[in-house]
């Protein structure tokens, strides 16, 4: 005959309830460790892709005020005085785009740079993010001194302009009849 279970007796005793609760704790170790090398390797991750795009945006960036200076109608290449004068240059009759948009700087997520300036024209940014970079190797060849940064904001995006370039707004060219 069987006792009620309010009367059975407990044979398992306490050491055994303290190896259940060991294992518990054990178990809870595991799983934060686990998360903590997860998160970890997630934020390596998302640092690396937004070096990638800040290269990229960069590389792009740094294009378009090539062609700015590139394509300076009648006279020595000018250089722009905002970035907004590569997403639409009024120097022509008909104006040109060298970029669609100033885009966001991947560290700050605003679409704000520190410029580098010669005179009042830009020939070159930087983004404003204090990051240490994790890529230290396989930039392009024009990207002297990336190496060596120890913030990703001493990525310095700068384009050769001539001597001669100028940073005054020319006279806006007239179309033929």
């Amino acid at each position: 005959m069987s006792l009620p279970m309010h009367q059975r007796i407990d044979v398992r005793g306490p050491a055994s309830r303290g190896l259940a609760l060991l294992a518990v704790l054990l178990l809870v170790a595991v799983l934060a460790t686990t998360t903590m090398l997860t998160a970890q390797a997630w934020s390596t991750q998302a640092q690396r892709a937004r070096e990638a795009e800040l290269l990229a945006v960069g590389t792009e960036m740094r294009a378009a005020l090539q062609s700015y200076l590139r394509n300076t109608p009648n006279g020595p290449g000018q250089l722009p005085t905002s970035l907004e004068d590569l997403t639409l240059d009024r120097r022509y009759p008909t104006p040109m785009r060298h970029l669609r948009r100033v885009y966001a700087d991947p560290f700050t997520g605003k679409p704000e740079w520190g410029l580098i300036r010669s005179g009042t024209g830009i020939i070159g940014f930087h983004s404003l993010g204090e990051a240490v970079p994790l890529r230290r190797s396989g930039f392009p060849t024009w990207a002297s001194g990336f190496e060596d940064a120890r913030h990703v904001g001493d990525w310095r995006f700068v384009i050769d302009a001539p001597a001669g370039a100028s940073t005054a707004f020319p006279e806006r060219v007239q179309p033929r009849p």
